[in-house]
């Protein structure tokens, strides 16, 4: 052998060893890595909400304790028709105070027809007599009405009344202080007019005119109370709770409760950043606690102001969001817990990547790695909406494009980096 045909098998040798060193070095940098191809598709974004479903109209009638109840004439879970009537409580009560008021109305203009008279003292003794009565029965039924309230208002706080209950008690109480600060301007007219018998007949006149008007006013208050004594349905609907029995005296508050089952409402409250992606006629789906199956909605209202959820016991101001189911059954009830899924958002036909693909980076904000020739290639993106999966790429990706899955924390721009199954 040659000695210039030696020194080339030595080149060779040494030319191939430092290719297997050189390749054995790269493989050995490489970073393993999965990854996708980039594709093209349709996303739906959705909103999960958890709330109540409720009857879009109730009616709730409240039957204060010791009324005395003649007739039910229906029975809980019977359908009713707008203006049925539901029960008849007992008149008399009511029946007897118009009768006393229609007495005094009968004295009071005949007290009109001779005032000017002899009897003129004696007729504005009775009246001053008759307002001092009717100011001591309003003072003490005032301060029943008072206890009570203060009774019925650790009730409401306790959640063992509903706030309608405390609203009309509160409201009776008002109505009651109205009537006392009547009743007291009255005595004191009747006295100044007691006092004064050297007035003007056209003054005593004037007074009794004044008086008249008052127990008009008292008789056709006490008719409208007479006339509510009869219970009537205000909706179509089914009767979902009854309280009250036939022949027998109410001891606590009870409540008559009618609610439309053929349509009902989806109610929730969601955070300021859920709200704003939120708009009218979106399209849900909601999930009712233990009823197998799903229901369809569209988003109906959306609260005009952030609000304390009062059944959260959270201080963070929300949204109230409503959602109009479109088909109900009758396995729902009015109060039921319940899930809602909003799509708050859909596209077709756009570029879409997994979303364990994306990165986020405080300065360059979202970013994937495209594999160009076995190296990663750090790459900004601008995303749009996503389904929790998948993730709808606006801008910074191709159709094709390969771009690497959950990225290991030692991968760099520029990385070498080889693809497993």
């Amino acid at each position: 052998m040659s000695k210039k045909k030696g020194l080339l098998i030595i080149a060779a040798v040494i030319g191939i060893g430092a290719m297997i060193y050189f390749f054995v070095i790269n493989r050995s940098t490489e970073i393993e890595v999965n990854s996708m191809e980039v594709t093209e598709g349709s996303i739906e974004q959705r909103l999960d909400i958890t709330g109540k479903v409720i009857s879009e109209d109730i009616q709730e009638i409240v039957v204060p304790a010791g009324t005395e109840v003649l007739q039910v004439m229906i029975e809980e879970g019977e359908d009713v028709i707008k203006g049925d009537v539901l029960a008849v409580l007992d008149p008399s009560q009511l029946e007897t105070s118009l009768a006393k008021q229609e007495i005094n109305l009968e004295q009071v203009e005949a007290d009109l027809r001779v005032a000017g008279g002899s009897a003129d003292r004696q007729i504005l003794q009775n009246n001053l007599q008759k307002a001092q009565e009717s100011l001591s029965t309003l003072q003490r039924d005032y301060e029943v009405s008072k206890g009570k309230l203060e009774d019925i208002k650790i009730l409401y706080e306790n959640g063992a009344i509903s706030l309608t209950e405390y609203e009309n008690q509160e409201n009776a109480l008002k109505s009651l202080e109205s009537s006392v600060k009547t009743a007291a301007l009255n005595v004191e007219d009747a006295k100044l007019r007691y006092s004064d018998l050297g007035s003007s007949t056209s003054s005593t006149t004037g007074s009794l005119e004044r008086q008249r008007r008052s127990i008009l006013l008292d008789i056709e208050q006490l008719k409208e109370q007479i006339a509510d004594t009869k219970i009537i349905a205000d909706l179509d609907g089914t009767v979902v709770s009854l309280e009250i029995k036939a022949n027998r005296t109410v001891g606590t508050d009870s409540k008559i409760v009618v609610q439309d089952t053929e349509k009902f409402l989806f109610e929730a409250f969601v955070t300021q950043e859920d709200a704003v992606s939120i708009e009218r006629s979106q399209n849900a789906s909601i999930k009712v606690t233990g009823i197998e199956g799903e229901y369809s909605g569209t988003v109906a209202e959306i609260g005009s102001k952030a609000e304390t959820d009062p059944s959260s016991g959270s201080s963070s101001p929300k949204v109230k969001i409503t959602i109009q189911l479109s088909a109900v059954d009758e396995r729902i009830v009015s109060g039921y817990d319940a899930d809602a899924e909003v799509i708050t958002g859909s596209v077709d036909n756009v570029l879409l990547v997994n979303n364990e693909a994306i990165r986020e980076d405080g300065e360059a904000g979202a970013y994937v790695y495209i594999i160009e020739n076995g190296i990663a290639v750090k790459t900004s993106v601008q995303r749009g909406i996503t389904d929790r999966y998948l993730t709808e790429i606006v801008d910074g990706l191709e159709l094709g494009d390969i771009v690497v899955l959950n990225p290991p924390e030692e991968l760099q721009d520029g990385s070498a980096v080889i693809t497993v199954e």
